[in-house]
């Protein structure tokens, strides 16, 4: 597959290299507006063309194209990036509304395209097992999900931490639960004085079918870097730890049982339980080469990605709620409609 990249900021040069050294597929062609980042992109890929127009693109005999510019510009991008018949990898989000994000999966459909949401952690292993853990019910009943993801400093332009880093614990509750909130609820702050329109925290509570809870909280203002996922069950707890190296899940059998006291003395009728703290094997595979295989075996063999459109419009839907939230100060009932294609 021959790909071209189009964004070599943060994250777009992550996910050039996987392109580069998978043998599934070749780096054709970087494309980004500043000089200064595609020179430092061509020293470190020497053989691959730059250009700041994008739509050079379209006159090169290229299979596909990943995008990771800034999620304001990525409904445009990507549309005519499909209209000229390439495949795509769109970074998260991957748009701005819903009503991008269903006419992404309209062009892609239309003319014949895979359309892949970049939610990089649902090819993670731990993620994975994580799920795993839910979905075979080892934690028993679960009752809630509790994301952190916080840093200092990091700022997109036309972006704020519910579109910069929401996305990434949107994408993986619903996929550990595998469904949809019914119902967002979103508060924010914005303190750091750059722009009052810029959200520096933002929590979310998120209402799942089944009274599954997820409740997340992002911010850009944090003194520390912070990945944290905590499922709690009635039987097991576990924790994903992104920012760990050896031990990115730890599974603690503990809990805390409710029920009528066997004494009638006893003032609680909880009891908490104490158990062992086990860390489950995780093959050591980098998420983003994963998901960008993944890419170049759909495209190959003519399959629908994992995180196709669909799975994209449900995390942008999820954030539109949330500002729909923010602005009327309640809950907003949400739901995808069963006539979007993917």
């Amino acid at each position: 597959m021959r790909v071209g990249v189009i964004g070599a900021g943060a994250w777009g040069p992550h996910v050039a290299r996987t392109f580069a050294e998978e043998t599934t597929s070749a780096l054709v062609v970087l494309a980004d507006l500043d000089e200064e980042r595609l020179a430092l992109a061509q020293r470190r890929f020497p053989g691959v063309r730059i250009t700041t127009d994008y739509s050079t693109l379209f006159d090169m005999t290229l299979d596909a194209v990943a995008i990771a510019t800034p999620p304001d510009t990525h409904h445009a991008i990507a549309k005519a990036c499909l209209q000229q018949g390439l495949h795509c990898l769109v970074e998260k989000p991957l748009a701005m509304s819903v009503a991008d994000a269903r006419d992404l999966i309209d062009t892609a459909h239309a003319h014949g395209r895979k359309l892949m949401a970049g939610h990089t952690f649902e090819y993670d292993p731990a993620v994975l097992e994580v799920r795993r853990m839910v979905q075979e019910r080892e934690l028993g009943e679960v009752f809630y999900l509790d994301a952190v993801r916080t840093e200092i400093g990091r700022y997109q332009l036309g972006s704020d931490a519910l579109w910069d880093l929401a996305p990434n614990d949107v994408s993986i509750a619903n996929f550990v639960f595998d469904g949809t909130p019914e119902r967002v609820t979103a508060l924010a702050g914005s303190f750091s004085g750059r722009d009052r329109t810029v959200n520096d925290l933002v929590y979310l509570h998120l209402e799942y079918p089944g009274n599954r809870l997820a409740n997340i909280r992002v911010s850009t203002l944090d003194p520390k870097e912070t990945r944290t996922t905590t499922v709690v069950g009635d039987e097991k707890m576990v924790v994903y730890d992104d920012v760990s190296h050896l031990e990115k899940v730890r599974v603690y059998d503990r809990g805390a049982r409710t029920g009528a006291p066997r004494d009638p003395r006893e003032r609680s009728p909880a009891s908490d339980r104490y158990g062992a703290i086990s860390i489950p094997y995780l093959p050591p595979e980098e998420p983003l080469r994963v998901a960008t295989r993944h890419f170049a075996e759909c495209v190959a063999g003519n399959i629908e990605p994992r995180t196709d459109g669909l799975c994209g419009l449900r995390v942008v839907e999820v954030l539109e709620a949330a500002e729909r939230s923010l602005a009327s100060g309640g809950p907003v009932e949400i739901g995808v409609r069963a006539s979007a294609r993917s």
